[in-house]
């Protein structure tokens, strides 16, 4: 919302909705993925401008700089944040829940000092009990990014945050490891041997991360690669995707019934199964 600020000055609320409408509505279509799956796609919205965007000039209409920081359109920034919160909470044309684009609302501070921002706040409050689709991102580090896939990070980059345009991430794969299978081929009772599975099937993982990306590297760096698009390098001197710098996730499922298993009882029925859970979760 902050980015999209400058290009709504002078723009009534109602054009402001208009736009907010349009880009959930294009980011929740179906028609991208096999299956007719929605794009995973994380909308990161702020009550206010951050203190690392405010000082950073603005860029505006015809991707020109607009002679103000981003710290000027705050104003714009929470008309645009509650234009979206609406369309959020009035759901589709039949009422029904835009599970995509995830709604990330950032709180810090000064979402409770500032009297405007504690209003949407509330507001982002009452859309998350209607219909569930607020998700809060507690700041509690300067800068904070958090994305469906590549879950939530911290920008140390400068230059970064200086050229916010430049911002592009990659949660490239994720891999799940199946605890429950991890602890039956331990055996019931043997921790240390579920863990050393579970470590196990990590570097499995792990090598398949990498064997895919090798092979994704091809495609990108080739010029006749099916990804060569997204892997030349673009004005800015970076590519769109650096797969250097991108995310390389493992997940896990199944720790409840992984714990169950082991001792007999579930995370919720003992505080020796709640902290078996935190150490297996840990490794």
């Amino acid at each position: 919302n902050i980015f999209y600020a400058p290009f709504f000055v002078g723009v009534p609320y109602g054009q402001i909705k208009q736009e907010a409408q349009r880009l959930i509505y294009s980011c929740s279509q179906n028609a991208f993925s096999r299956g007719g799956q929605t794009l995973f796609v994380d909308f990161n919205i702020h009550l206010g401008v951050p203190n690392y965007l405010k000082d950073i000039p603005a860029i505006g209409p015809g991707g020109k700089y607009t002679g103000k920081t981003y710290g000027e359109y705050e104003k714009e920034t929470q008309l645009f944040a509650k234009a979206l919160m609406d369309v959020w909470m009035e759901g589709d044309a039949q009422g029904k829940v835009f599970p995509f684009p995830k709604f990330d609302l950032h709180v810090d501070q000064n979402s409770f000092d500032d009297k405007e921002q504690l209003k949407l706040l509330k507001y982002a409050c009452k859309v998350a009990s209607e219909n569930g689709s607020t998700y809060f991102v507690f700041d509690r580090d300067e800068v904070n990014l958090s994305m469906c896939c590549r879950l939530k990070t911290t920008i140390k980059d400068m230059y970064m945050i200086e050229h916010p345009e430049s911002m592009r991430y990659c949660g490239f794969q994720n891999v799940s490891i199946n605890l429950p299978q991890a602890a039956y081929r331990a055996g019931k009772g043997k921790i240390k041997d579920c863990i050393e599975e579970v470590k196990a099937a990590m570097d499995i993982a792990m090598q398949g991360h990498l064997e895919k990306k090798e092979f994704i590297t091809q495609l990108m760096t080739q010029e006749r690669g099916t990804l060569w698009q997204i892997g030349k390098i673009a004005e800015d001197g970076r590519p769109y995707v650096d797969l250097e710098k991108a995310t390389y996730i493992i997940g896990v499922i199944g720790l409840n019934e992984c714990v169950q298993y082991l001792i007999g009882e579930q995370m919720h029925e003992s505080e020796k199964a709640y902290k078996l859970g935190l150490r297996i979760i840990a490794v």
